[in-house]
């Protein structure tokens, strides 16, 4: 009988527990997520105009070199993916925003060190559009400051089993546009 009554003792402390890091640890994460798409706002909107720039780059370097280029089709291919993340939620479009800022530094870097496409008055203008359609560092780092603690909370002891049933998924932090 003592048996009985400690094991029930035990269940219901596991339950008090668990309802409890529920109860406190939920919110917590919720406003924390909230956060952080909130803070992505900004920075999406931004990128809208920049990749518009980065289309058109893509466009004239590809009208201009007459060949194929695999930076060239991988950025249209990521282009294609950022306008299907649109209505997507905002790690989508962070993740491949990440990508296309990696493919628009190897598209410049390919411009850089052509002379014919450097010296292409099309491409030249689009890439001076592209340089100019920067994201504020500070709605960056706003953002990324919001990822650290958010990740962290659902990583935490409590946090983790409330982040696993709940389907708080960990966020991405975005790269610096340069």
């Amino acid at each position: 009988m003592r048996r009985r009554l400690v094991l029930v003792g035990l269940v219901a402390l596991v339950v008090v527990v668990v309802g409890l890091a529920v109860v406190v640890v939920r919110p917590n994460l919720v406003d924390q997520r909230d956060a952080v798409d909130e803070r992505w706002q900004p920075i999406h909107r931004a990128l809208l105009s920049r990749y518009d720039a980065l289309s058109l780059l893509t466009t004239a370097v590809s009208t201009a070199s007459g060949e194929s280029r695999d930076v060239v089709e991988q950025t249209r291919d990521a282009l294609g993916r950022w306008a299907e993340a649109d209505g997507a939620g905002a790690e989508t479009q962070v993740r491949v925003a990440n990508q296309l800022e990696g493919l628009a530094s190897r598209l410049t870097a390919t411009v850089t060190a052509s002379s014919r496409l450097s010296t292409t008055p099309e491409v030249v203008t689009e890439l001076e559009r592209l340089s100019t359609a920067v994201v504020a560092p500070a709605a960056v780092e706003s953002y990324n400051d919001a990822v650290r603690p958010y990740n962290e909370a659902r990583s935490s002891l409590t946090g983790q089993p409330v982040a696993a049933v709940f389907g708080f998924e960990a966020r991405t932090a975005f790269a610096s546009v340069r």
